[in-house]
């Protein structure tokens, strides 16, 4: 018969604890937001370049299918409310596999802003969901 040593049995719990947080997991491409300064989404436009935490909806995901040529690069809406198409107040963040996020739920998230203020440039950089 054979036994575990004593300190398995007591971290193999702990793993499965870990290994259990909100089911997207494995989807998830990108880590959860760092400790950047926070800004409401409707100042984003007028910030310095930089890395900012805000929070808001995600009011749509814009998404080229695997085996297509589109001319967007992949997308999302993050506004102040769910479902205003477009939202009234907020911004196009670009995002590897944006379908990772779910239309209609509220994130906080590490956005990069690149570019002058007349033509910038979101790029998404961390998440965590909110609700």
């Amino acid at each position: 018969m054979y036994f575990l040593p004593m300190r398995t049995l007591l971290l193999l719990p702990l793993l499965v604890l870990l290994g259990c947080d909100s089911g997207d997991l494995a989807e998830r491409t990108y880590p959860f937001p760092g400790a950047h300064a926070a800004v409401p989404i409707e100042a984003m436009i007028a910030v310095d370049e930089g890395v900012y935490n805000t929070e808001g909806i995600v009011a749509s995901v814009s998404e080229c299918p695997p085996d297509a040529d589109c001319l967007l690069p992949d997308s999302f809406m993050l506004g102040q409310h769910a479902f205003d198409d477009p939202p009234q107040i907020g911004i196009r963040v670009f995002a590897n596999r944006p379908t990772q996020l779910q239309a209609g739920a509220r994130y906080r998230m590490s956005i990069e802003a690149t570019g002058s203020v007349e033509a910038r440039t979101y790029e998404l950089r961390g998440y965590e969901r909110l609700d």
